[in-house]
């Protein structure tokens, strides 16, 4: 019984040492984002002055950056699809009309023949 516990305790020790060290990189990765979006930024802001000439896009631009021209392609892209999708669609992609094939096979005729009959010995 001891011995199971200590292997437990090993396993969780190992686990809580992993855990431990993927926290740490996750967040020296984030410092490291963190520090080049700041970078980024700044150098945007530098930048700024040069390009007053595409302010006139970035005001018809919607909050998440796609223009109108683009939202809608978008719109008309995904009619076309809910429109063919519907063409595809059931009664259009049938072979047979429904509860003309009553049984669907020879083999499912004989299991329900046996399924309806008591055994009879031959």
């Amino acid at each position: 019984m001891i011995q199971v516990l200590i292997g437990l305790a090993e396993i969780l020790g190992v686990m809580v040492l992993v855990a431990g060290a993927l926290i740490g990189v996750t967040m020296l990765e984030q410092r490291k984002a963190v520090k080049a979006a700041k970078a980024a930024k700044a150098l945007a802001e530098a930048e700024a002055p040069a390009l007053e000439s595409d302010d006139d896009a970035a005001a018809e631009a919607q909050p998440g950056g796609i223009t109108p021209e683009l939202l809608a392609a978008i719109t008309i892209a995904v009619a076309d699809y809910s429109r063919r999708r519907r063409l595809e669609a059931a009664p259009h992609a049938r072979v047979d009309e429904p509860g003309s094939r009553l049984f669907a096979s020879r083999w499912v005729t004989v299991g329900r023949s046996f399924q309806q009959q008591s055994w009879v010995r031959r």
